[in-house]
This record gives structure tokens, sequence and C-alpha cells, in this order.
């Protein structure tokens, strides 16, 4: 098996017509997101692809050869920094990609720590690698995204709180 590589895809560096090919070819693998988070392809469609045109949205790519590994979707703004998607495909998982994938994310926000929420029902896969690269405590917010789910808030700049208005939350 080839080795793992990463990619990032910004619009600095691709035209348009580019970025549309990629989020197309990308879409097939959101199911995994779109099983956890409503309407997440239309959030996609409104908000990541335009987010990449403006240069406010990165992906980050994680693939060996032409097999997909994972992809993370990144909001760089100016008042906010959050990894949005965060997702190994299930095939690539205990392989070490998540690791890279996040060193590469983490890499693309240079010294800024982005937040990222993480849905309950996968806390436990996740805690582990966000404490290794440095994320503390979170809040969770119940039903932030789905009815009767709690979602865990990472913040360690207390930058995208302050997104989720004033939502009922506990300390986690």
């Amino acid at each position: 098996m080839s080795s793992l590589k990463i990619d990032y895809l910004q619009h600095d560096a691709y035209s348009a017509g580019q970025l549309f090919t990629v989020c197309r070819r990308l879409r097939p693998y959101l199911g995994v997101a779109a099983e956890l988070y409503p309407d997440f392809d239309s959030w996609f469609m409104s908000k990541t692809v335009p987010g990449l045109l403006l240069n406010e949205r990165s992906l980050v790519f994680a693939h060996q050869g032409s097999s997909l590994a994972g992809f993370a979707i990144l909001k760089h703004t100016q008042n906010e920094d959050k990894i949005c998607t965060f997702c190994v495909l299930p095939s690539h998982r205990e392989r070490g990609v998540g690791g890279k994938l996040m060193a590469a994310c983490l890499r693309r926000f240079g010294r800024v720590m982005p937040g990222i929420t993480v849905a309950e029902r996968l806390l436990s896969q996740f805690e582990p690698l966000l404490k290794r690269f440095g994320f503390g405590n979170p809040l969770a917010f119940f039903e932030l995204y789905r009815r009767g789910d709690a979602e865990y808030v990472y913040d360690p700049s207390r930058r995208i709180l302050p997104t989720f208005g004033s939502g009922y939350y506990y300390r986690a």
C-alpha cells in the first residue's frame, strides 16, 4: 500500500471550476457526517462551497494513492477558526490517519487553536485524539444539532462558543 499523503484545497490555489469538481467528487463520502447532522448536504453546498470561493474555508484530504482515507472541512474567518468536519473513512481507521489528518489541520491554522464539535455518540472515538493534540475540556450542548443528542464543543480559543447563542449547555 502506498504511503499516506496530505493535500490542502483552498481557493487561492484552484479555479472555481476545479473547486466545484472536487466538491462534487467528495459528496458521496459525506454520508458519514450526514447521518449525524440534519441537512448536512445542504450545509455543504450552501456554506462550504461558497466559503471555499471566498477563501474562508479549506479542505484537507488524506489519501493513499487514489484512495481517499479521510478529509476535514476547515473554517477560518476573522471571527471563527473551526474544524467543521473531520472524517476518517471506516476502511482507514486504526492506521494513524486521524493523527496525521489532525496535525495537517492544525498546521493550516498556524498558531491559532481551532474549535471543534463532536457528537456525543462519537466522543469515545475522538477524545483520545483531541487530548493528544491539546484540546481541553469541552462544554456539552444539548440538542445543538440533533433532537435528544448532546454535542461536545472544544473551544480552546473561545472563538466559536459565541456563535451558538444562549442555548442550553452544561459543562462536560
